[in-house]
């Protein structure tokens, strides 16, 4: 290496260390002055905003402490902090497109609408085996999901509520026979504290918490165990708009169709007037 060479980079780094330092200071001294009561603190029952994400992500970066996502050995530890600055703009994106679909439709300014409710419903992947076998190949998880939550465990869902952005992470339970064989499953709040995200639940209070979250009655058949809904009788006008936005569209590289989320109860719990596709 010439001395050239190393005087630019040298200067490079230098002032490479210098901003990192920059940025840090600036956000240490943000928080100290939320702290002291300078600047407003964010509500603790509001979902923070879009430079307060950008901002803790920042700062999670500069600091690599915290939750974060790696695979191990020397490869980059990715702090959870990006994943909730990507739902974030998920969050902001849907709801821009909304209120703007619903200004084209009644009339009016954005402002005179009502905010926007709705449920962002995203599968994650299924492990797949070898043929008739029971060996599982070395699972890769579906891209969007990924992106969204940094999670790289199988058959798990995410739910964004519309508009708070609170994220809620449905897990499966295994019971006694996976533990003997796969060690104890992580408890929910350490898959919470792991995820950095607003909710864990189990999988199987997937459909009684989708139904709830738009309003749907649903109605236990005692006669064979069997859900249907009732949701074409709720006349509440604080539901009637509230739908569930699920993934679906071709991907121009592989020219194939990504699969909406889907469970075995949603057909029959929920109305397919709930339910877009399309936005």
């Amino acid at each position: 290496m010439n001395q050239s060479n190393f005087k630019s980079r040298l200067f490079f780094y230098q002032h490479q260390h210098f901003y990192r330092f920059l940025t840090t200071t600036a956000i240490t001294a943000a928080i100290f002055l939320i702290k002291s009561g300078s600047l407003p603190r964010t509500s603790a029952y509001s979902m923070p905003s879009l430079a307060d994400k950008r901002a803790t992500a920042e700062f999670a970066c500069s600091t690599c402490k915290g939750p974060h996502f790696s695979q191990g050995l020397q490869t980059y530890r990715v702090p959870m902090a990006l994943y909730e600055l990507n739902r974030a703009r998920l969050v902001s994106s849907m709801l821009q497109e909304l209120q703007t679909q619903n200004q084209s439709s009644g009339g009016g300014s954005i402002d005179d609408k009502p905010a926007v409710k709705g449920l962002i419903l995203l599968e994650g992947g299924k492990q797949q085996t070898r043929y008739d076998t029971d060996h599982e190949p070395v699972f890769r998880q579906e891209s969007y999901f990924h992106w969204v939550t940094g999670i790289s465990e199988s058959e798990v869902y995410v739910a964004i509520s519309l508009p708070s952005g609170e994220a809620t992470v449905f897990v499966p339970e295994y019971g006694l026979t996976y533990e003997i064989f796969c060690g104890r499953q992580p408890c929910k709040d350490v898959i919470k504290l792991k995820y950095s995200v607003e909710n864990v639940l189990g999988l199987s209070e997937l459909p009684a918490f989708v139904a709830k979250e738009l309003g749907v009655t649903v109605k236990k058949d005692s006669s064979d165990d069997e859900t249907n809904c009732d949701g074409d009788n709720n006349d509440s006008s604080d539901t009637n708009d509230v739908k569930l936005y699920l993934l679906k569209g071709l991907n121009t590289d592989s020219g194939n169709m990504a699969t909406p989320a889907s469970y075995p109860e949603m057909s029959s719990t929920i109305p397919a007037s709930k339910i877009d596709t399309s936005t």
